[in-house]
């Protein structure tokens, strides 16, 4: 799937960089067009001024004359004396030139009128479009003693058509090679897009597969235990009975979990924040953890600062479930005759909250990883009251407060985790 989102990712970023490229590139040679044609045109009607001065000047249109101005313009003469082709016209050109002058001669005079004048010349420009290609035109005419002497000055487009296509394929070859650049790009880039939301996709499938096996065990061990009873004599019914009592607690607190991070999820942690005294906080939890320390044989002991130590915008419930989740993962892990210290101290920044104990310890593998979802060391695999999620929990709410938590060894053997939550 990700493979097909990629590549349509990549192809719709290309096309779109490129269709804005090609318009703008099609904006740019238009507006290129019509400048160089505009100012050819200008060009043209300038020179024709200075032509119409000069033959103004002159009485007589001779062939030298002609032939000079001919070679020092790029333009073509075509000259008409009284509506006859001058001699010029036939010894300068050839034959498809000829036949393009009268055609030229026949259009202007359907098209092009001009007043004649007595004393000097006149002019008119127009464009003349042909198959071959199109050109502009001066019909310049001068009075002469016989009658009148019409000029026909044409200047071809050509050049700058040869010049608009070469930049057409210039454009078009960048164009081409922006578009295998930008895709190559797209095909990075759009990897790197979609990177998170597919890391997230793999995270949830492992998070359902995972919590759909752990929902199963207790199930199927309820669902034992049941049919057991039915089977079993009444000695043994209150024995089935409290195995599925217990899977039945053990199932919902599992649920409870899930609802607690199916809420982290969605934002929908709300956070009661007020005034709290951290020290009390923590005696109450570490008597409600006597009795289960007292059980294993485990030393728990708290250290706290001297006074009362008041913290201000946190919740002191979701903060004393942090830290009753530590205890139990440290009271859980540690071997009998271990110990479990809750400590209290406090930076003119921060508020320290840390659990120590000796226990089996957290490699330096699987600490990267422990506040994952359901992951569990090797170590703790075992264990049927954790489900991996309490330090996932824990990592949430203390962020919900802006807070830190850490891990790291104990020195010696065992693990310490540090709550950071900010004054």
């Amino acid at each position: 799937m990700y493979k097909k989102v990629h590549f349509r990712l990549s192809m719709l970023f290309t096309a779109v960089s490129t269709l804005i490229l090609a318009v703008m590139s099609g904006i740019y040679l238009y507006m290129n067009y019509k400048s160089l044609t505009e100012n050819a045109l200008l060009g043209f009607r300038s020179d024709i001024n200075t032509f119409a001065a000069n033959f103004e000047g002159n009485t007589t249109v001779s062939h030298d004359w002609m032939k000079s101005l001919q070679t020092n313009y790029e333009y073509e003469f075509f000259v008409y004396d009284n509506g006859v082709p001058f001699r010029f016209t036939h010894d300068t050109k050839n034959k498809e030139q000829w036949e393009f002058a009268d055609r030229l001669h026949e259009y202007a005079q359907r098209n092009i009128e001009i007043q004649p004048d007595s004393y000097t010349a006149k002019h008119k420009e127009f464009t003349y479009k042909e198959k071959s290609g199109s050109c502009h035109v001066s019909l310049i005419v001068m009075p002469t003693a016989k009658g009148s002497c019409e000029i026909y000055v044409v200047h071809s487009l050509k050049g700058i058509y040869a010049q608009f296509r070469s930049l057409i394929i210039h454009f078009s070859q960048i164009i081409i090679v922006t578009a295998v650049i930008l895709y190559i790009f797209s095909r990075f880039y759009t990897k790197k897009l979609i990177a998170p939301i597919r890391e997230s996709q793999e995270k949830q499938s492992r998070f359902i597969a995972a919590a759909s096996h752990e929902i199963r065990n207790p199930v199927n061990t309820i669902l034992s235990a049941l049919d057991a009873m039915e089977k079993c004599d009444d000695m043994q019914r209150p024995e089935f009975a409290d195995i599925a009592k217990k899977e039945g607690h053990r199932l919902a607190r599992l649920t409870s979990d899930l609802l607690t991070l199916a809420r982290s999820d969605n934002h929908a942690f709300n956070a009661n924040l007020g005034s709290a005294e951290l020290d009390t906080l923590l005696i109450d939890c570490y008597e409600a953890f006597t009795a289960a320390a007292a059980q294993k044989n485990i030393s728990l002991k708290i250290e706290l600062p001297e006074g009362t130590v008041n913290a201000e915008n946190i919740d002191g419930e979701r903060i004393r479930q942090v830290i009753s989740i530590l205890l139990d993962n440290a009271i859980s892990y540690t071997e009998a005759g271990g110990s479990v210290i809750l400590k209290c101290n406090e930076t003119s920044k921060a508020h320290i909250i840390e659990v120590i104990d000796n226990g089996i310890g957290i490699s330096d593998e699987d600490k990267p990883h422990i506040f994952d979802r359901f992951y569990r060391a090797d170590k703790a695999r075992e264990s049927k009251s954790h489900f991996g999620l309490g330090l996932c929990i824990a990592k949430e709410l203390v962020e919900l407060h802006h807070g830190m938590i850490t891990v790291k060894d104990t020195k010696g053997s065992g693990t310490t985790f540090s709550v950071s939550l900010k004054k």
